[in-house]
């Protein structure tokens, strides 16, 4: 995600929500404020102690956004006609979100991986490759985290675009 934490900044979201509808819940904006058409959520109830490949596509072009669990698409394709995304130049946040400097809201559970696309992923591609370890220099990726390496830092491939936050507990 990308948020600023105070609402007048935004970029995007991409979060699981236990708030009435649950699910996965996207907050688009290509002008810094909240957005209701931007405000997307599918129904979806994860299993606790269950690893999942989570994720959304957006394409401005085609006005669609997409939420995808394990490779298969949940629920209908949603109308999005916000355009191009704000770039607010925020580090991206990861399981979390940021209140000015301070993240907040931490996700309860485990990250194994986070990937950056600049190109639309397909059903196939998602499903075919959920589970391959990546190089780095796949055409299109814009910023690759893979945790399960024991040195766990961000991979250089677009350095002005993978700057995030980071909090550990040892």
């Amino acid at each position: 995600s990308k948020p600023d934490g105070v609402g007048s900044n935004e970029s995007y979201r991409f979060f699981w929500t236990p708030e009435t509808p649950i699910g996965l819940r996207t907050i688009l904006s290509n002008t810094g404020a909240y957005q209701p058409g931007g405000d997307k959520t599918v129904a979806w109830q994860p299993v606790g102690g269950t690893w999942y490949h989570i994720a959304f596509t957006y394409s401005d072009a085609l006005d669609e956004l997409k939420f995808y669990v394990d490779g298969t698409q949940q629920g209908a394709t949603q109308s999005v006609t916000i355009g191009t995304l704000f770039d607010n130049a925020k580090p991206i946040c990861l399981a979390c979100t940021s209140a000015s400097s301070t993240p907040v809201d931490f996700f309860d559970g485990t990250i194994t991986e986070v990937r950056v696309w600049n190109t639309i992923r397909t059903a196939t591609e998602l499903n075919d490759n959920k589970s391959v370890e990546l190089l780095g220099t796949e055409s299109g990726l814009q910023a690759y985290w893979p945790f399960e390496a024991l040195d766990v830092t961000a991979v250089a491939i677009a350095p002005e675009r993978n700057r995030a936050l980071w909090w550990f507990d040892e």
